[in-house]
């Protein structure tokens, strides 16, 4: 659990060194070493690893490695490539291992979600320059200074205002888990208005596919919720198709350049594409779209991707990984639907991630930044993680990790077993050495105790009820505070009877 918090902080506000300890082995990756061996230390196997996703990863990481062969560099992104799925399994692992897991994650997300938007609201508040600014509402304007009439768009802890809402998109959604779990009032009040401040997060980057990206993802989040009432049920049967059919039609319009146009992104596929003559079985080679693009005639600025998600991957890595990649998001939408129609919390929130990063995907392409892929996969990890191993469909009410509040109502109850428990020792204990109960008292938690029993001949208090004095060394898991009953309403039990 420490190193997924560690590297989702590192997701975050950037907290690890990148450079390596022992030749390519960086900090972030002894974190996952030492995971992996713990979880197979505390007892995980092949099948705690396993997901529906396995054969597209193999395949994706596959023709990564192909296309790094073909056009040799240094390997970074391969080896990148390799430690976002090491942190998937561990994810998973992690999630099926260990129960209790899940109800760190919300606060842990809140966290991950909290630190980039208060820099992002420091930077519009202070009016810190970025050199991403708009003009008007939504048009926006690269600039090396805040010229009049220009406004500042927050890029947070990232480099582009782009990759601050991508991130926001994808744990957004866990965030708001935590509210949920909150047992009171005021406390589901306070973390409730942090979660909704990563939404705040997100529309101060002025980015119009971030802000189309929410309607989709709070959309497609209260469909699924919606999914599980009979009175819904016939309409969210017949809008899951509708969707899958729309999602197919915006990926070709991507692909085909069509998109682009209207998006402001035409020059950018249609480099792409001329990038991808001759190049189709094996790519240019990852992490060399952008320059191959830019050699073709555009300069100023140079590219570093073919802001597209799956054109990216088919321009960098052939067709193989173009496929690799069309499965992973398919299949990944297709079990986060089906665990958050029946019913898992993670599945609502993994639904609501992952639409809401692909559409923002269809006209750029933030998966490019280290920090917000190693995010993706993370997501990605916590939606396979309650799906049965090696399968899409949702794991078994016996078998599945308990939501976060039956976590925290367990727990509770736990702790009240236990401090009934150490009650009947401690009153076995006085009633074996004779003494007697405190003349008129009674536990502060108003637990009434029960009168005594014809025949009975010993201590009328039960043996469930904490007692207030204890032998020196005895330990409770409570503090012992008690006070006076009312004796007008209770009579003097602690007597013996005659």
């Amino acid at each position: 659990m420490l190193a997924v918090g560690a590297l989702v902080l590192e997701s975050s506000a950037d907290i690890l060194p990148s450079r390596g300890i022992v030749g390519p082995i960086t900090l972030g990756r002894t974190f996952l070493i030492f995971a992996l061996i713990a979880l197979v230390a505390a007892g995980a196997r092949g099948g705690e690893f396993r997901t529906g996703l396995d054969v597209p990863i193999a395949v994706l990481v596959l023709a990564t490695g192909i296309s790094t062969y073909q056009h040799p560099g240094d390997g970074a992104a391969l080896r990148f490539l390799l430690t976002a799925v090491a942190f998937y399994y561990v994810t998973v692992g992690l999630f099926r291992l260990d129960a209790e897991a899940k109800v760190a994650l919300p606060l842990l997300a809140l966290v991950a979600v909290s630190i980039p938007t208060a820099v992002g609201l420091s930077q519009l508040s202070q009016h810190v320059p970025t050199t991403f600014y708009r003009c008007g509402l939504f048009t926006p304007v690269d600039s090396d200074r805040l010229l009049p009439g220009l406004q500042i768009r927050a890029i947070g802890t990232f480099t582009n205002p782009n990759l601050l809402a991508a991130y926001l998109l994808l744990l957004a959604p866990f965030a708001a888990l935590a509210a949920g779990a909150a047992r009171r009032y005021g406390a589901r009040t306070a973390v409730g208005g942090l979660a909704a401040l990563a939404y705040v997060g997100v529309l101060i980057t002025f980015s119009r596919a971030a802000l189309a990206a929410v309607f989709v993802s709070l959309g497609l989040a209260a469909l699924a919720l919606l999914a599980r009432r009979p009175r819904w049920q016939r309409l969210s049967s017949a809008a899951w198709p509708a969707l899958a059919v729309t999602a197919a039609g915006l990926l070709v319009a991507g692909l085909s350049g069509a998109l682009g146009h209207v998006s402001g992104r035409g020059q950018a596929f249609s480099l792409a594409i001329r990038a991808l003559h001759g190049h189709l079985t094996t790519g240019v080679g990852p992490r060399r779209a952008g320059a191959v693009m830019t050699a073709l005639g555009h300069t100023n600025p140079p590219y570093s991707h073919t802001h597209n998600l799956w054109l990216n991957w088919l321009v960098e890595t052939g067709m193989v990984g173009f496929a690799a990649i069309a499965l992973i998001t398919v299949l990944g939408l297709v079990a986060a639907a089906r665990t958050a129609v029946a019913g898992f919390p993670l599945g609502v929130a993994g639904l609501a991630a992952l639409s809401g990063f692909y559409v923002m995907s269809l006209v750029d392409n933030p998966a490019s930044a280290e920090r917000v892929s190693l995010s993706f996969w993370f997501v990605l990890g916590l939606v396979m993680a309650d799906t049965c191993p090696g399968r899409l469909s949702p794991r078994p009410a016996a078998t599945a990790v308990p939501d976060v509040a039956e976590v925290f109502e367990a727990a509770e109850l736990s702790e009240s077993a236990a401090a009934a428990a150490d009650g009947v020792a401690v009153s076995a204990d006085l009633v074996a050495s004779g003494r007697a109960i405190p003349a008129g008292w009674q536990p502060s938690g108003g637990r009434q105790p029960s009168r005594v029993q014809p025949g009975d001949d010993g201590l009328s208090a039960p043996p469930t009820i904490p007692i207030a004095r204890r032998p020196r060394g005895q330990k409770t898991a409570h503090h012992g505070r008690y006070e006076r009953p009312d004796r007008r309403q209770r009579p003097d039990w602690h007597e013996r009877r005659p």
